[in-house]
């Protein structure tokens, strides 16, 4: 069983930073639409924003499980799913009531067996990752398991498990006919999460990730893969060959190139940037990323967006209303239900 150092866990803005950037990419991702996101070049900022709330996922598992000296024996399982209980699936539940409601009123919502795996009745983009996030609260565990085994067992494991599943996806006729279940199947970020948890032990270590170490000299390859097979799906406008269609730039080719922002990010410090607006406002975003992805699935499920109010004769105009309109009023509810959260809690 390999030994990992027990450091305190300390508060990191830069992970919050992370995380308030990236929930604003997912606002402007289902905000902009497609021809622009592909003429702005998104698959080199804000169409890389799930995959890292994926790798923060795995690196902040990490910094948490070793803090805790999560065990595997009924009290910590017991402590750790009442945590998630309140974490996770509270704000999810209240979520979930609140699209019951709105479906009731506006005459139109889902009923289905979708509902046990995080589907909303009114459901709106990005569901997916809420389904994602339930199937990574009991697989977590055991990816720590693995890890404290050896990291390099548990990234090849991964890796392979991503990769032939990304294989297999495009023969099977249930993710064809189906495919909110590819979409939402926590398989194709695997190698996402494994890269989180695998770079968190150089950061208990040293307080940073040092990516010219021996042990991780592979990222820089894998770095220069994700930069090519980026620039390819921009100009070809197609996902690699043998994946399914869907999601062409989001996959075990391109998170890499997310992983070595992250660790740029993680790799310096931000507090001569405390008490400054723009830096405050991002860090609280940042801590509300969950409450305020929630919120915006009901946003942009309901019809909310301003976008709906753009015509090509007022493009110039209401663009940029309606892209700062979502991002400040998703971010103030989002931030109000999490505030509200944790008054609760």
């Amino acid at each position: 069983m390999k030994n990992i150092p027990n450091n305190n866990l300390t508060y990191l803005p830069q992970v919050d930073l992370l995380k308030g950037f990236a929930i604003i990419s997912v606002i402007l991702l289902h905000t902009l639409s497609l021809d622009l996101l592909i003429i702005t070049f998104s698959q080199f900022h804000i169409w890389q924003a799930v995959p890292f709330f994926f790798i923060l996922m795995g690196f902040t598992s990490m910094l948490s499980f070793n803090h805790k000296k999560f065990k595997f024996n009924n009290n910590y399982w017991r402590n750790y799913l009442k945590g998630r209980f309140r974490r996770i699936f509270i704000p999810f539940l209240i979520t979930f009531f609140a699209s019951v409601l709105f479906g009731i009123y506006n005459g139109e919502y889902y009923i289905g067996y979708g509902y046990f795996i995080g589907v909303l009745p009114v459901s709106g983009p990005g569901n997916f990752f809420v389904t994602i996030l339930f199937q990574y609260i009991f697989i977590a565990p055991f990816i720590y398991l693995l890890y404290q085994i050896s990291p390099k067992l548990m990234l090849v494991t991964f890796f392979s498990i991503d990769i032939l599943f990304q294989l297999i996806a495009p023969n099977s006729s249930i993710f064809n006919n189906y495919p909110y279940l590819y979409s939402a199947s926590i398989f194709r970020y695997f190698s996402a999460i494994a890269l989180g948890f695998y770079i968190s032990e150089d950061y208990i270590k040293n307080g940073s990730v040092k990516i010219m170490s021996e042990k991780n000299k592979f990222i820089l390859i894998g770095l220069c893969v994700s930069i090519i097979y980026l620039f390819l799906s921009r100009f070809t406008q197609q996902p690699f060959p043998l994946f399914l269609e869907m999601w062409g730039s989001q996959n075990v080719l391109s998170f890499f190139y997310p992983l070595a922002i992250i660790i740029f990010i993680l790799n310096h410090n931000f507090i001569k940037y405390a008490g400054s607006n723009i830096y405050d406002i991002v860090l609280k975003i940042g801590k509300a990323s969950y409450h305020i992805f929630l919120v915006q699935i009901l946003w942009f499920g309901f019809g909310l967006s301003f976008v709906k109010l753009i015509t090509e004769d007022n493009l110039l105009i209401m663009g940029p209303i309606a892209i700062f309109s979502n991002i400040i009023c998703v971010s103030l509810i989002g931030w109000g239900f999490y505030s509200l959260h944790e008054k609760i809690l």
